[in-house]
């Protein structure tokens, strides 16, 4: 593995760096050619900062590259001495920068907590149970290291290389992410992120970056089976959407749900009645003046439009969909008449089943008769599935759903349409 020594060597603040001073002549075996041996003439001098007459750095042990730490057999003690006397570390050469430089040992795991390792180097080490809690990794290279059973939780791990990391079974509660480069081989099963699945991006205020946070852990998660966290990381998403719209916590009428009682069994779809308590608690909680939609949709589309409701609400649009609003006993056509009388919009759900739909087509003539009649109703197109739009809505630009993929983007979009 090729090293850009720039990038890790003692390298930091100006007031944080290596104040490591060489009390003797250093010699150091260099593997640029088998067997060479260059003398530094750094006594005196300070690691990395100050070169001798013939122009040679010198570094310290933390901060050189060449020796092989993987052959230490002293590693862990030095390291923990170091970091009990708060020796300078960011930047430094913590493995051999491949697999085997191992901090295992009979003697317990390894307490690195609060240590500064910003910007460390510890690609493919073996640091099983090892506690780094509140530790500082900022942009440290983690690249294939090994954290099965670490407690991690409140670490700081913005911008780190995690691919191909093993986190499983770690403790990553409160964790920060914002940057982190992870990958599909990033392993993350059996984290526990803590109860509230929040992480420090969103603790902080910091929604917009919150946001991508979730969504790249979200998105891990589906890829790889996990639909329970998933869903987790999907409300933790829509909440902080929720929150940069409308600068306040979520309202204590809201219920909380987690995603065991928002997903079937398999994560194949939501459960209506609980999408429906929460659609109905979310609408209660928002003022009056709130923008409404009416969502006009073919039944066959419901588990799109529980989604979308979801969505909607959560971002502070005011959500009128039939199965929440109508009781049974109730008129369907003075409801439905009602409920689009009451709403600013209408979302017209396009599918290939919804365009021969009868109660479809009589929903969108009430509100393009009021469109018409500039009673305030706008029409807004929303395509699912490759079908025929209908002629009256052809003229307008649809949100395009049709790729799942898209989802967060056509929302936001959508979103953005609704004043």
């Amino acid at each position: 593995m090729e090293l850009d020594e720039s990038k890790y060597i003692n390298k930091g603040l100006g007031q944080q760096r290596c104040d490591f001073t060489f009390l003797v002549d250093e010699q150091v075996n260099l593997v640029e050619k088998v067997g060479s041996v260059r003398v530094f003439s750094t006594r005196g001098k300070k690691c990395g900062l100050e070169r001798d007459a013939n122009g040679i750095q010198g570094y310290c042990y933390w901060h050189e590259t060449n020796p092989d730490k993987a052959q230490d057999p002293e590693l862990r003690k030095r390291l923990e001495a170091a970091v009990q006397q708060k020796v300078y570390l960011g930047g430094a050469f913590l493995s051999g920068g491949g697999p085997g430089t191992r901090y295992l040992d009979s003697s317990g795991p390894l307490n690195l907590s609060g240590a500064n390792l910003q910007g460390a180097f510890l690609a493919g080490a073996y640091l099983e149970g090892t506690i780094l809690k509140g530790t500082n990794l900022r942009e440290s290279n983690l690249m294939s290291a090994w954290f099965d059973s670490a407690d991690l939780s409140g670490s700081d791990l913005t911008g780190a290389h995690l691919q191909n990391t093993d986190f499983g079974y770690s403790s990553m509660e409160g964790v920060e992410l914002f940057g982190a480069e992870i990958s599909r081989g990033t392993q993350l099963e059996g984290i526990y992120w803590g109860d509230d699945y929040m992480l420090a991006t969103e603790r902080g205020g910091r929604f917009d970056c919150a946001v991508a946070v979730y969504r790249t852990l979200k998105q891990h998660s589906r890829d790889n089976g996990d639909y329970q966290t998933a869903g987790e990381f999907y409300f933790r998403e829509m909440e902080c959407l929720r929150k940069q719209r409308q600068g306040e916590m979520p309202p204590s009428s809201i219920p909380k749900i987690s995603s065991r009682d928002l997903y079937s069994d398999g994560g194949s779809g939501l459960r209506y009645n609980v999408v429906l308590d929460y659609i109905r608690a979310a609408n209660a909680s928002l003022a009056r003046e709130t923008p409404g939609v009416f969502l006009c949709h073919s039944s066959s589309d419901k588990p799109f439009i529980r989604r979308l409701g979801m969505a909607l609400v959560t971002n502070g649009v005011r959500v009128w969909v039939d199965e929440a609003e109508i009781l049974i006993g109730e008129s369907l056509i003075e409801k439905i008449e009602s409920g689009i009388l009451g709403s600013k919009y209408l979302i017209a759900v396009l599918s290939n089943d919804s365009i021969t739909s009868q109660w479809c087509a009589e929903e969108l003539r009430i509100a393009m008769a009021h469109q018409i009649a500039q009673k305030g109703i706008n029409v807004l197109p929303v395509l699912i599935e490759e079908c025929e739009i209908p002629g009256f809505l052809q003229e307008k630009r649809y949100a395009d759903f049709r790729n799942a993929d898209d989802f967060d983007k056509a929302v936001a979009e959508l979103c953005a349409a609704i004043q």
